[in-house]
């Protein structure tokens, strides 16, 4: 069954086909391009703070965090990993983090950055305003900046979540100084163990969940939007052990709330989800960075190593 809609990538009318429907909401993909997108309510985008309230981050939601607060060291030592791959190709300056919550990626930067942060969840702002940092409600759009504002903007597992990922990428692109890094994670609806059984992936949870990027969608967004793609990797992740018990139960039907007791975490790369890294063309390198290259990590067909990773200049299809 096919239907006509804008797709948010191709920015006009096409064809898309059904797929099926999780949690009440049709998942479709469209013919020209491949995005796979959820169809939310017209008037969805006005509800999303109401989407990300308390319950969302503290196990009040089967699609949400379990004990957000609690997890900090875990996640942070994940946005460090991040941080240290930025860091590589960005030595300081101003950054952008979009989809800050409560504020944890912009703890981790703050040592080599001047750092804003913001976030559609009312909730969230304000844990992190009240841990004194820069956190602003609302979305890129509605924050004013003026041209060239910052020289990294980071989008880490939000860009899923957006109404419109197309009208935010061309922002960040505005915003960043010229040769300024974009940085992103997301899902690859393209991975093996997705494209296998796409309607019980982890990462299919609508409605928070609106758009299912592959690395291929993903580069055209990107390089359509005025970016060149420097790296691609599947990242191991650091991932809280609440969260793990919490969505395991959820997603068999019983209830979660006896993990928020569990603390620690567990290294893990499942390969379904990427963190990219993009500058901005028509620029000089981002300041106080080393060289960049473009490379894919993907798994080892021999000996695991020491992360079990190797990068490839093979570019991404």
């Amino acid at each position: 069954m096919t239907s006509t809609r804008t797709c948010d990538l191709e920015g006009r009318a096409t064809a898309h086909r059904f797929l099926f429907t999780k949690w009440g909401f049709p998942i479709v993909r469209c013919a020209g391009c491949g995005l796979i997108s959820t169809l939310a309510p017209p008037d969805f985008a006005g509800q999303c703070p109401a989407l990300y309230d308390e319950g969302y981050f503290e196990g009040g939601r089967r699609d949400g965090y379990c004990a957000y607060g609690d997890s900090e060291p875990i996640v942070r030592r994940q946005f460090a990993q991040v941080l240290r791959r930025i860091r590589r190709l960005v030595g300081g300056g101003r950054l952008l983090d979009l989809g800050c919550a409560y504020g944890f990626f912009l703890k981790e930067a703050a040592c080599a950055f001047a750092c804003v942060g913001m976030d559609v969840s009312p909730h969230g702002v304000a844990v992190a305003r009240s841990q004194g940092l820069d956190a602003r409600c609302g979305t890129i759009e509605e924050g004013g900046f003026a041209d060239g504002s910052f020289d990294v903007v980071t989008l880490l597992d939000t860009i899923e979540h957006l109404p419109s990922p197309r009208a935010t990428i061309r922002e960040a692109y505005r915003v960043l100084a010229p040769g300024g890094l974009l940085a992103i994670s997301t899902g690859d609806a393209g991975a093996p163990s997705p494209r296998c059984h796409l309607r019980s992936w982890r990462l299919m949870t609508p409605p928070q969940h609106l758009y299912f990027f592959s690395r291929h969608t993903l580069r055209r967004l990107l390089e359509s939007s005025g970016f060149e793609i420097r790296s691609i990797v599947y990242e191991w992740k650091f991932v809280p052990l609440g969260l793990v018990g919490f969505q395991f139960c959820r997603r068999l039907g019983l209830p979660g709330g006896w993990a928020r007791g569990l603390r620690g975490g567990v290294y893990v790369n499942l390969f379904d989800a990427v963190t990219v890294l993009a500058v901005k063309r028509g620029g000089d390198s981002p300041r106080g960075g080393g060289s960049l290259r473009e490379h894919v990590a993907t798994p080892r067909t021999g000996s695991p190593g020491r992360l079990g990773l190797t990068d490839s200049r093979v570019a991404v299809a």
